[in-house]
């Protein structure tokens, strides 16, 4: 996942690219709304921990 990877490098740019991506993949595929809201919201919880 890119949040892992992000995790190991905490590059600013780094951090845009590897949300950005998975983001887009989740858009792709049909998931109900609420589990990708709730997976954005969480990833921006571990962004704003550092």
């Amino acid at each position: 996942m890119g949040l892992r990877l992000h995790k190991e490098r905490r590059g600013a740019v780094k951090t845009e690219f590897d949300i950005g991506l998975p983001a887009q993949r989740v858009m792709t595929v049909p998931v109900s709304p609420q589990k990708v809201l709730s997976k954005l919201i969480q990833a921006g919880d571990e962004i704003r921990s550092y």
